[in-house]
Parts: C-alpha cells; structure tokens; sequence
C-alpha cells in the first residue's frame, strides 16, 4: 500500500455550522443547513466577522477553517520555511471585484480580488513561508490542492503543508450564471442527489483545510496522525464543458488511478462521498463510473451536497473534512433529499438514518465545470 502524508489537522467553516465540531453535529442531526436564503446556503457564525474595510468574505472563511486546522499540529518547532501552503479558491474575491466595479478600486484591490488572496492571508497570517501556491480547478479545486500539497510533501519540498479551499460567491451574477446553465434546484425542500425527481444544487459558501504532513515529520514532533491521504489521481473530462461524458469512462479512470496509487483494490473501499450533485444527467453518469468499478454490491455511497449545498470550489475540501471525521466516528452520513432513489442509478445509498461501520478507507470523489476531475483515497492511520 502506498503510505502518503498523514492528516493532522481539520478545519472547517460552512453552512452546517462553523468549525469542525458544529458542522459535524450539524451533519449528523441530518437537517438542512440553517442558512439557507434565496442565493444559497450560507455559513451564520460568520456574520459579524471583517479583517478590515472591504475584506473578502472568502478570505473570513479560509482564515477560520486554516486557524482552527493548525491548533493541534505544534507546528512551532518546524522551520518556517518547511512550512508550505496550497490554500485555493475557483473564483477568488468575487465579491470584491464586484464592489469595486461599483464603488471604484481600492489600491489593495488585487490583493482582495486574485484567486491566490485568501491563500496568501492564510499563509501570511501563520507565518509560513515555505513554499505557496494557489489554483483554480473549478469543483475540484480543493482536491487539487491537497494533491499538490502530498506532492511535495513526497518531494520533501516541505514537511508539513496547509492545504484546503474557499468559497463564497453568493452573489446575483454568479447566481445568474448557473441559473442560465439549469443547475439550480427548485425544489422548495431542497436538492435531492440521486433521487428520481432531481433538478439540480443549492449553491453554498465555506472552506475546508487540512494539515497533511510526512508522518516522520508527524512522530518527531509527537502529534498523532488523524488519518492518510493515501491515494489521489487528477483527470479531464473533455467531452463538454457542461456535462460528463455519457459512458463515464473518464470517472471511472480517475477511481482506478486513486485505488492504484493507494495499492488497494475496489473490495477495499468501504465508503464513497460522492460528487452527487443533483443534476439529471451527472448524477447518472457518476453512478455508471461507480458501478463499473465497485459492481452492483458496492461500498456505501452518499452526498453530502444534500446537506450543505454545493460550496464549488471549497467542495471538495470540505467533503475531505467530513471523509476524515467518517473514518475517525465510523459514522457515514445519508444523502438529505434522497427519498425515492433512481433506478438509473442504482447505488448502494446510505440508508435515512446514516450508518454506522467499520471504515478503514473511504473515497471522495468531485467534479467541475471544464472538466476538471479528482478523486481522494483517506485511508484510517494504523
């Protein structure tokens, strides 16, 4: 089995509840997220907060979920430039770029705007100054950060890395903008991933971040591990800008490359998070990649995106949060919104209630606009 780095911190900041406590137990009493308002799901507990006159709302969101991840890493005796971060979000400051355009341009204005401004305050804030990068892969934008971060965490570019992503683009244009594409759900009880009668998401805010490190970095400073990333493969969907490709090929592509690098084998896997949006044809064809791999009596599999909306680019950051958590409660969640599952479909779901189990290793998997694929093997530390 390949080893991979070592999880040894969360944070997390959406719309179940902010930190990884309340959102956990916002999780677990399976109820839809207290913030739900016309543009989205949003994260309360952070109304009062401002950096400063004008700051980004994502930048509020990346700071709390980065803050609370580091508390138990005693990172203090590792030299700052061991110290990396891969901290992302797919459309960065919007809210920023959207109030300058109306009030004029501040002279900090990119610093609030560029994709890479909440990475940089995060960094900034902790005084990491090993090696940063911030990007943009649409929905897997998370993912793709905690990919990069175990990259060089194997190149020994740093010993301990943040890695995570944030979102908060509830606003009418982006709104807009997925409205136009017929990606929003109508349903006035929410979205229903999988369920005959889907129509698509709610959109939501927030941020997930994760410390991963090399566990001889981990056993040096005597911090025990969480969990292991141990398995991780990026892919493309190019067949349409919009949708996956009808026979799922390329999903199922990116699940075999995640178990390979893992060296574990489909019957290892005992839960799937996944991207189960909600969306007529997605959704279908998710389910086709899962079934070619796992066969018809699969692993458990459910989205959390009927409990949280979907965050876009701190998705599948945050979904890495809660793939942890599973492993260390041995609890997996339902999908909310799922009552008269699809035959189309066709999944081992999660039953109402969640269940309980012996999770050893679990599958995230997430999906964007542009074709942007990832999945994410966590594995139990032993």
């Amino acid at each position: 089995m390949s080893r991979g780095p070592v999880v040894t911190g969360l944070g997390c900041a959406g719309p179940l509840g902010l930190g990884l406590e309340k959102g956990w137990e916002g999780l677990r009493s399976l109820r839809r997220p207290l913030g739900r308002a016309f543009l989205g799901t949003r994260v309360l507990d952070l109304e009062g907060w401002k950096e400063e006159e004008g700051a980004d709302r994502s930048r509020g969101l990346a700071l709390a979920a980065a803050q609370e991840a580091v508390l138990r890493t005693n990172w203090a005796g590792v030299s700052p430039d061991r110290l990396g971060c891969t901290f992302s979000s797919s459309k960065g400051g919007i809210r920023s770029l959207l109030e300058a355009g109306r009030t004029g341009f501040p002279n900090d204005f990119l610093r609030q705007y560029y994709p890479d401004s909440a990475g940089s305050l995060t960094r900034d804030e902790l005084g990491w100054k090993g090696p940063s990068l911030s990007l943009s892969a649409a929905c897997s934008t998370g993912a793709a950060s905690l990919v990069f971060a175990a990259l060089w965490l194997e190149r020994s570019e740093c010993d301990v890395c943040l890695a995570g992503a944030t979102e908060s683009a509830l606003v009418p244009l982006v709104v807009s903008g997925f409205r136009r594409m017929k990606l929003l759900s109508k349903r006035p009880l929410g979205p229903a991933p999988f369920d005959r009668d889907r129509d698509g998401f709610w959109m939501g805010e927030g941020a997930g971040a994760l410390v991963l490190e090399t566990e001889a970095s981990a056993k040096s400073r005597g911090v025990e591990p969480l969990a292991r990333l141990s398995g991780w493969a990026l892919g493309n969907d190019a067949s349409s800008p919009l949708d996956l490709r009808e026979d799922g090929a390329p999903v199922e592509g990116i699940i075999r490359g995640a178990l390979r690098r893992a060296g574990l084998g489909p019957s290892d896997i005992d839960y799937v998070n996944a991207h189960g949006t909600g969306t007529k044809l997605n959704d279908r064809v998710e389910a086709k990649a899962i079934r070619s791999v796992f066969g018809d009596a699969g692993p458990w599999v459910s989205s959390t995106k009927g409990a949280t909306g979907h965050l876009l680019g701190a998705a599948a950051a945050v979904e890495a949060v809660y793939c942890v958590q599973i492993l260390r409660q041995g609890w997996a969640p339902p999908t909310l919104g799922l009552a008269d599952p699809d035959p189309d479909c066709g999944l081992r779901h999660v039953p109402p209630e969640g269940t309980a189990g012996e999770f050893r290793h679990v599958l995230n998997l997430n999906y964007g606009l542009g074709g942007h694929l990832s999945a994410l093997v966590f594995s139990r530390f032993e």
